[in-house]
């Protein structure tokens, strides 16, 4: 597919052993594919359609959101300098905030 440009999708799965299923699928058919958080995957591709193809049918009813990532944020799935790619609950384990719980937003 020559001057075909990828796309990066991320999928919205309803827990952790469907996002650990539908990786490995996607994984085994050569498709690059960073986890998320919430379950979620970030998957390159030239199209969702691509994506959808690959995946059996049972298994595409299970995403429940599949969203177009902007490219001017897709450097940041794969930069050691950002750690979160989007806002969640943490518990302090130490210091002076020790078993307090916070939203991480940054």
């Amino acid at each position: 597919m020559h001057g075909c440009i990828s796309q990066y999708h991320n999928l919205n799965l309803p827990k952790a052993s469907a996002a650990n299923y539908i990786q490995g699928v996607l994984e085994q058919k050569s498709f690059k594919v960073v986890p998320g958080y919430c379950y979620s995957l970030y998957v390159e591709a030239i199209s969702l359609k691509t994506i959808l193809s690959t995946m059996l049918p049972s298994h595409r009813s299970s995403v429940r959101n599949i969203s177009r990532v902007p490219m001017e944020e897709v450097a940041s799935l794969y930069s050691p300098r950002e750690l979160f790619t989007s806002a969640f609950w943490v518990w302090v384990k130490c210091g002076n905030y020790k078993n307090d719980i916070g939203y991480m937003l940054s």
